[in-house]
């Protein structure tokens, strides 16, 4: 159900910086890139830390593919909300 691409590793003795990009196979335009920090343990790779690919949080996440410029608007399709319930 999903795609997996490592875009990217970069390696400093007993550590490793990887680049993970994840697209559902329904809708690959909805991915999402995950940056990892590893540390060879033994003959296997642990992960010890991993933060997101930056950038808007709420953006597509898929390099080359811009993400949504903020507006307050709910998104094309958004089922009408409430004056309470609305973005700020």
């Amino acid at each position: 159900m999903m795609d997996v691409e490592v875009t990217s590793v970069a390696f400093h003795g007993n550590e490793a910086n990887a680049s993970v990009l994840f697209r559902p196979k329904s809708s690959p335009e909805q991915g999402m890139q995950m940056n990892y920090t590893l540390e060879s343990k033994g003959n296997k790779w642990v992960v010890l830390k991993k933060a997101g690919g930056g950038g808007n949080p709420h953006g597509s996440g898929v390099p080359g593919q811009p993400a949504p410029a903020p507006s307050g608007a709910l998104p094309p399709g958004h089922p009408p909300v409430q004056p309470s319930e609305q973005p700020k």
